[in-house]
């Protein structure tokens, strides 16, 4: 069993895409990016070179929300392959 900090989950499709998913109600959160460079290290190669990476967090609040869209630029990988983010606030 892997254990991925910061990453909760991770999900692909057939369109081309890794999702790694985090869901915190957590003001102090684990920051993702070790995580998903782990998660990165357990792909094989086509997947992690041939697919766009994304990072999705989902909180329960707007400041919570605002803390991860300001820790969170995008991550680079290697070689120009970076992880684009998206956080989703559920409180409205």
């Amino acid at each position: 069993m892997a254990n991925f900090p910061g990453v909760d989950g991770v999900l692909g499709d057939t369109d081309g895409h890794v999702y790694t998913i985090q869901a915190t109600i957590a003001e102090d959160h684990d920051d993702p990016t070790d995580g998903i460079r782990k998660v990165w290290a357990q792909m094989n190669k086509e997947v992690r070179e041939t697919r766009t990476w994304h990072s999705v967090v989902v909180v329960d609040d707007k400041q919570t929300a605002r803390g991860y869209m300001n820790d969170s630029d995008d991550i680079a990988l290697v070689r120009n392959r970076k992880v684009y983010n998206w956080v989703c606030d559920l409180s409205d």
